[in-house]
């Protein structure tokens, strides 16, 4: 590095590393699930060559579906593209710490790692709570590897639950008292109108000090990540 160079300023000549560059992409992922109002998580399968299979958001809430979590919708994108359940060599790449389910079915896709952003205290399945992918009882087992671009993996999930708290007060206020249980004003247009299921698994990512009726854009999340690119326009891997 020459001298007066900054640490904290990649070299414009040097190539990002590569779990880094898959990451990205998938918080790409997350924040067009966040404009959906999903929980925003992204995920990608990347294959043996290091190529993105498939890439996927949460579609729980829009697909009124409990299993089309990204690591699934990615996973089977993936497997339909090679035109093989197993996914060998592939590499899962996920904004947030995969769940037991999303785990057990990297663990029966074969895949050869598992790439994560944030740690998942209330719901992780490779790490946190339990270590279902390096499970020595199961038939296969994948590495796992924590932390990347972490902290802007959990910043979108922050500014999420903050919109949505922000919300629901201020539905609240409009009717003169609480906002019912699971009852959202549509106030962003694509906004689904009740709560993402599982919303308690991360309430840890909650602002809980934000002053009511403070309004936040989903966009703050990413003011200082301006490559995370928010579109409003959503793409997915279909549930079927």
């Amino acid at each position: 590095m020459k001298k007066g160079s900054s640490r904290g300023v990649r070299d414009q000549g040097v190539a990002e590393p590569p779990r880094e560059a898959w990451m990205r992409a998938a918080l790409r992922e997350a924040a067009k699930g966040a404009v959906a109002g999903e929980i925003p998580v992204g995920a990608v399968v990347i294959s043996p060559e290091g190529k993105i299979l498939a890439m996927a958001h949460n579609r729980s809430v829009t697909a009124n579906d409990p299993t089309a979590h990204a690591e699934i919708l990615a996973l089977r994108g993936a497997a339909r593209k090679v035109g093989n359940y197993r996914l060998t060599g592939c590499r899962l790449v996920v904004t947030l710490e995969p769940c037991p389910m999303c785990a057990g079915a990297a663990v029966v896709a074969r895949v050869a790692e598992i790439i994560y952003g944030t740690a998942d205290p209330k719901g992780g399945a490779v790490s946190t709570l339990y270590n279902i992918a390096s499970d020595v009882r199961l038939n296969h087992r994948a590495i796992v590897t924590p932390g990347i671009l972490e902290k802007e993996s959990a910043a979108l999930l922050t500014a999420f639950f903050r919109s949505l708290r922000s919300d629901k007060r201020s539905a609240g206020s409009d009717q003169g008292g609480e906002n019912p249980a699971g009852v959202l004003e549509q106030s962003q247009g694509t906004r689904p109108t009740r709560e993402p299921d599982g919303v308690d698994r991360f309430r840890t990512f909650e602002v809980l000090e934000e002053p009511v009726g403070q309004r936040l854009d989903l966009r703050a999340a990413v003011q200082e990540h301006p490559e995370l690119e928010i579109q409003e326009k959503t793409s997915h891997v279909d549930v079927g």
